[in-house]
């Protein structure tokens, strides 16, 4: 491009800046939407794109002359990735029709190139105060149990663009688990405790986080899962010996056909309680909660939730 200070400001710079493809249309490979801010607020591709519909960023033809509209379409483009990861960057300010439009590339003015390469950089992070936590499903097991129970459940959305979206701007299953009531031996007692001490869950696009202690979460996310099952948890007792109990999170994916970079339309999870012995006993109440984090501020569809298999 030949966007920089003292040059005129031509349609292939700002085309640069927006990419070669408007929001509404999917881009061809994760390279194509690189750096490109249509592709990050838009249809994108893979780990790029949150699916707004009402973002305006038309073509400008070659030769043809960079309005202030064009320019400001680009700036809120913008600032709506800026506030939703919470980037807290200096975007330019909106130009007038009939004004000069002056190159940003540092100086007293921001770089625009550098802008929008940090928002592609960012695109995956979410300022907390953009999201909502939701309940989704709550399964309870009352009888007691011996050996291993799995609470499984889908998450369905309608499409592979959808679940894109849901996973890009931020979206997350949220597990946690608990063990209540009971005789209160000493087994109860240890499940009660792992199942505090993991605290939650959260499976996101590229990774498994927990917010407690003692577990493994490994790096794996939406994007990663395949079409059979991988841990993408677990944590093990310590309470009154029982080492050997413990709580695992599985998943797997479903209709992949890969559509702009998506990676299915279902994610099955387990919620696996074992004791990993075939004679101690759990009873009382075992529960297995589920949550969805999904940006609220944003246009995003939340899929369906549904158990499939009960404690």
């Amino acid at each position: 491009m030949t966007y920089a200070v003292g040059q005129n400001i031509a349609a292939t710079d700002f085309m640069g800046f927006r990419g070669a493809q408007g929001p509404g249309t999917a881009y061809p490979n994760s390279s194509a939407a690189t750096n490109a801010v249509a592709a990050l607020v838009g249809v994108g591709y893979g780990s790029r794109g949150y699916g707004q519909t009402n973002v305006t960023l038309p073509s400008v033809a070659s030769g043809t002359v960079v309005s202030a509209a064009n320019w400001n379409d680009l700036f809120a483009s913008m600032a709506i990735i800026n506030t939703h990861t919470g980037s807290a960057l200096t975007l330019p300010a909106n130009v007038s029709a009939g004004a000069v439009i002056q190159a940003d590339t540092g100086g007293a003015r921001p770089n625009l190139p550098g802008l929008i390469s940090t928002l592609d950089t960012n695109r995956l992070n979410y300022n907390i105060t953009q999201m909502g936590v939701h309940a989704e499903l709550s399964d309870t097991r009352t009888t007691a149990w011996i050996g291993t129970i799995t609470h499984e459940f889908t998450q369905t959305f309608s499409s592979e663009d959808t679940a894109r979206y849901f996973y890009n701007t931020g979206g997350q299953i949220y597990l946690s688990g608990s063990q209540t009531g009971g005789s209160g031996s000493h087994l109860d007692i240890a499940f009660a405790t792992l199942l505090s001490q993991m605290g939650t869950i959260k499976i996101g696009a590229l990774a498994t986080t927990y917010t407690g202690t003692g577990g493994t979460a490994y790096p794996i996310g939406y994007y990663d899962l395949t079409g059979t099952f991988q841990t993408l948890f677990t944590h093990h007792g310590s309470a009154y010996g029982y080492t050997g109990i413990s709580y695992t999170v599985k998943s797997q994916v479903e209709n992949v056909a890969g559509l702009n970079g998506g990676n299915g339309t279902v994610v099955r999870t387990q919620a696996i309680f074992a004791t990993n012995s075939p004679y101690d006993v759990v009873d009382g109440n075992t529960n297995s909660t589920v949550q969805e984090l999904i940006a609220d501020a944003l246009s995003v569809s939340s899929p369906t939730y549904t158990t499939t298999i009960s404690l």
